[in-house]
């Protein structure tokens, strides 16, 4: 006898992995990495602009790859906004719209990260 599950058994499964406290803890901890890297990201673009190291090509594109970052560390730290959220349409929406973003960024984190590692390699 083979024990088949239909398809929206194996979705509430996944979806009770974890309890509600548990999962609050999640977005805690993943916000507070979010903002700690994003206060991180300022100073080092702060002191990019304070030591005026964006004249050079190669500090730029280090900029923007900070910057990118900086913009990953935001969208890591908006996934506190999902807190109070109970599974409707809204929080539905906000989830959706953080991990597009999260791709977004990290996507383009990616691609400065490769641009740098391109002119590094050719100098």
């Amino acid at each position: 006898v083979t024990d088949h599950m239909d398809e929206n058994s194996t979705i509430s499964e996944c979806n009770n992995t974890f309890t509600k406290d548990q999962k609050n803890y999640i977005l805690i901890a993943w916000s507070g990495t979010g903002i700690l890297s994003f206060i991180m990201c300022l100073i080092a673009v702060s002191l990019v602009f304070c030591l005026r190291l964006y004249k050079t090509f190669t500090y730029r594109l280090a900029m923007y790859l900070i910057l990118s970052g900086l913009c990953l560390s935001a969208a890591e730290a908006s996934a506190i906004t999902l807190l109070n959220f109970n599974g409707n349409i809204y929080y539905q929406i906000a989830c959706k719209t953080t991990a597009f973003f999260l791709e977004y960024f990290l996507c383009i984190k990616l691609l400065f990260t490769i641009c740098l590692i391109f002119h590094l390699f050719c100098l």
